[in-house]
């Protein structure tokens, strides 16, 4: 999970940095246009790895639980 992690941050500063550099240099139209094809796409990736990283939190709380299903139906907590 850490390596997800390390890499939904080097994309959220690979597209800072597009960012950046799209309005600090003089550019063609076609140039604007792949930038921001480019930041979209590393933008898609962040939303994917975000959704990745939930589900995994997800799958721990889920295997940290200690309320089985017949716990629930009998409306009982677990003792403490």
């Amino acid at each position: 999970m850490d390596s997800v992690i390390q890499v939904k941050v080097a994309a959220n500063e690979a597209v800072a940095a597009a960012q950046r550099a799209m309005y600090h240099q003089p550019c063609s139209l076609a140039q604007v246009q792949a930038r921001e094809a480019d930041i979209r796409a590393l933008a898609d990736l962040t939303r994917a790895l975000d959704k990745k990283v939930c589900y995994y939190e997800c799958i721990i709380v889920y295997c940290n639980m200690t309320v089985t299903f017949k716990d629930i139906i009998n409306f009982r907590l677990p003792d403490v």
